[in-house]
């Protein structure tokens, strides 16, 4: 009985730790989610600069094929001035891309970090389970085991207090016999 008692403390100390892994596990994954989060936010901001640039980009080559028809300014000069704009919209392009892709990179990797820790998290968690499913089992087996010991002491103190019972029945009649028995050896010394 003492086995079973330890070994179910032993098991509800088990469990509380293990209860407070998870729940430090919950707590990264909260915060992997977060940077998760974060991260979806700015490669949304880089995609709308991105777009932004574009249309920018679009606008001064509307610009440049308006201008290009009024002849105001030399074609050599039209062609330096869209020549300069375009360099300077396909760097801050570049280093979009570079941006966008260094952040889908960061992402991507956040994700599989994430995936990976949240599987070994799941698994945790089902060894624990049954665990404690394994725990409760025993401990329902040893309460079952008590209960089995509870009953049998109740028999055979039962038995006991029968046998006792009879043993004193016995000895009446023990008494009872040997005063028969001197009568008997007192009356027929009579005769």
């Amino acid at each position: 009985m003492n086995n079973v008692t330890r070994d179910k403390n032993a098991f509800f100390d088990q469990l509380q730790l293990r209860q407070a892994e998870v729940e430090s596990a919950q707590s990264h994954l909260e915060s992997l989610e977060s940077q998760n989060t974060e991260l979806q936010y700015q490669l949304r901001e880089t995609n709308d600069r991105y777009t932004l640039l574009m249309d920018d980009l679009a606008e001064v080559r509307r610009e440049y094929e308006s201008r290009s028809r009024e002849p105001l300014t030399s074609a050599s000069e039209v062609a330096r001035l869209l020549s300069a704009t375009e360099a300077k919209y396909e760097s801050k392009i570049s280093d979009l891309k570079r941006n966008l892709r260094t952040l889908e990179k960061e992402r991507s990797d956040g994700e599989a970090e994430w995936s990976r820790k949240l599987r070994d998290k799941v698994r945790e968690v089902d060894h624990l389970k049954k665990e404690v499913g394994s725990a409760a089992s025993t401990r329902e087996h040893g309460e079952g085991a008590v209960l089995g010991l509870k009953a049998e002491i109740e028999r055979l103190e039962h038995e006991s207090r029968l046998l006792h019972d009879q043993l004193s029945q016995l000895r009446l009649r023990d008494s009872n016999v040997r005063d028969i028995e001197v009568r008997v050896c007192v009356f027929g010394s009579f005769f």
